[in-house]
């Protein structure tokens, strides 16, 4: 067989593979390795041709690639990937590994590399073979992943930072300027964000994205007349844009009455897509509820949370074993011996519980920065606590990572602000491995967030939380799963965990009092100037985004007391937890 014969046999195999033609891909290969069986390309190929129905024979040819050409970085990328494929993982990164030290870390290389460290839940060291990549002249393609890989690891300064160097000297296309934008938003940083919207909006004036977009950067800042200006000039020329009704309701200003009718025959003719019908009837429930028509909000909820069609369930079950399993974990290990370098709070409690509204108040203090919901080391803790088969196991791969976590997840904290004394995390996930992040962060303080328990669940019944919170869909699940909280913080504070408690209702009724001896319980000194709204800035985009910048009010408070003639039995579930 001559070089041209061979070439085109192995062009056609090449595409044949690629096209999933497993029978010619394998032919021509076979017919090339019956001429020469040293062609390595040819071993290769064979290889990622079998990889689907015949691994084993798949993987002796492709390690006969490498072995024929130790120096080939393609036939070792394409070894890792068969392996990966059939979750060999860490064989798979040894040879993507290699790959990258044979080529001089080619894109291909360290791409490949990068994905099956995260894969494997190696976030940091993807992190170090992307930012090495990079920082050597890295293309595009690797800074795009770079920017990916510092989302995951919940970097979103360096994040934002290196998407923006992808296109460094490039046309950004109009997709990567909304996401930059909003990343800004995400950071408060809202003059660079608004250069973003200036950008979109001279190139279209009418890029309703770019609008919208444009009136969120105003509702963060808390200038909610100038947001209602910017949507209501852009929803007059295109009354049928769901997205801007639905913005313009949300800031529930009350000249927009008049506008509730249209969303209803959004709502009902189901003539625009099910996410937009879906967030206007979850509006359209919260402004009955604020007039108090609570049959007319109750029935706009239900119609909401039944416009979902993901298939969702109640995820509270899992969270039970999760916590089974943490304090199995917790008991078994000890606390990691870090050189003290910031302290820690975890905000904990339920969503809609005032744990926002906590985590600004403490973030006024000059030496405290909020963090928002960072929850980085949920990230460590669930794969140990959902995968690990016993305790034993659990114990292993704990002691595999948990050296490096208090130094790691502190360092990433101080991307945020590296001169902070103490960071605050909320997040209502925490309540699950309270004792893990004080084996972790030994000095750490919880605080739980309490509140009135009907509150809470109508509160969350209201509200869109979109396909990661499938307990939300309905009462009882929500109860259920606030029934799971109380239990958590309880088994935490069995084991020996000390979680101070922070009762919204009695906040509320005196928010000075209150907050002074909380801070006295946290050693930071109390200033009632804290509770200024000015004083508070609003790190994390949740649904408590205006409340958080608002005068603390009691406006909420017992509201969910009128809905307790549609609950059925699950009353008897939220009035235990208020006993």
């Amino acid at each position: 067989m001559n070089s041209e014969q061979r070439n085109t046999l192995i062009e056609q195999a090449l595409t044949a593979v690629q096209s999933g033609n497993v029978a010619l891909a394998k032919r021509n290969c076979e017919a090339v390795l019956q001429s020469n069986d040293q062609d390595a390309e040819a071993w290769s190929i064979l290889g990622m041709a079998l990889i689907g129905n015949e691994p084993q024979k798949a993987f002796e040819a492709l390690q006969k690639a490498v072995n024929l050409e130790p120096t080939e970085p393609r036939w070792c990328i394409h070894f890792g990937l068969g392996l990966k494929m059939h979750n060999h993982l860490v064989q798979a990164e040894q040879i993507f590994a290699r790959a990258v030290k044979v080529s001089g870390g080619a894109d291909d290389a360290v791409l490949a590399w990068s994905e099956c460290l995260m894969q494997m839940g190696q976030v940091d060291q993807a992190v170090k073979a992307l930012k090495d990549a990079a920082n050597n002249n890295g293309s595009q393609q690797i800074w795009l992943q770079y920017s990916n890989v510092l989302s995951a690891a919940n970097d979103s300064l360096a994040a934002v930072s290196a998407r923006e160097n992808a296109f460094a000297g490039k046309e950004m296309p109009h997709e990567e300027m909304l996401g930059i934008a909003n990343m800004h938003v995400l950071l408060s940083q809202f003059d660079r964000a608004q250069s973003y919207v200036d950008k979109l909006l001279m190139t279209n004036a009418d890029d309703v994205e770019a609008v919208l977009l444009g009136a969120n950067l105003m509702r963060w800042q808390g200038d909610l007349d100038q947001a209602h200006d910017i949507l209501s000039r852009s929803y007059n020329s295109n009354k049928d844009n769901a997205a801007l009704l639905l913005a313009l309701l949300d800031l529930n200003h009350g000249a927009d009455e008049s506008l509730t009718d249209n969303a209803k025959v959004m709502v009902q003719a189901g003539q625009v897509d099910v996410t937009k019908r879906r967030g206007l009837a979850f509006v359209l429930a919260r402004r009955a509820d604020k007039r108090g028509a609570y049959d007319e909000a109750w029935n706009f909820a239900k119609t909401a949370n039944g416009l979902y069609d993901d298939g969702a369930v109640s995820e509270t079950p899992n969270y039970r074993k999760q916590l089974a399993a943490g304090l199995e974990l917790y008991a078994a290990v000890g606390d990691q011996n870090a050189p003290k370098d910031t302290g820690h709070i975890y905000v904990i409690g339920p969503p809609r519980s005032g744990g926002s509204l906590l985590q600004t108040i403490l973030a006024a203090h000059p030496g405290v920065e909020s963090v928002g919901e960072r929850g980085a080391l949920m990230a460590w803790f669930l794969p140990i606590l959902d995968q690990c088969r016993s305790t034993e196991e659990a114990v292993f791969n704990w002691n595999q990572v948990a050296e490096q976590l208090p130094m790691s997840d502190t360092a990433g904290m101080r991307s945020t602000n590296k001169d902070a004394k103490i960071f605050v995390d909320k997040m209502p996930h925490h309540a699950h491995v309270v004792g893990l992040l004080q084996r972790i962060h030994g000095g750490a303080k919880f605080v739980n967030v309490r509140r009135d328990p009907f509150d809470m669940a109508m509160s969350i019944l209201l509200h869109d939380f979109t396909d990661k919170f499938g307990y939300s869909r309905s009462i009882s699940d929500i109860a259920n799963y606030l029934k799971f909280q109380s239990d958590s913080v309880q088994a935490w504070q069995d084991a020996g965990v000390p979680i101070i408690t922070h009762d919204h209702n009695v906040f509320l009724n005196d928010p000075t009092k209150v907050s002074a001896e909380l801070f006295g319980k946290l050693d930071l000194i109390w200033r009632d100037e804290y509770l200024d709204p000015e004083k508070r800035q609003s790190t994390v985009r949740t649904f408590s985004a205006l409340q958080v910048r608002s005068k603390v009010t009691k406006a909420y408070s017992g509201r969910g007391q009128n809905y307790r003639e549609f609950m059925g039995d699950t009353v008897n579930v939220l009035q235990d937890l208020m006993n």
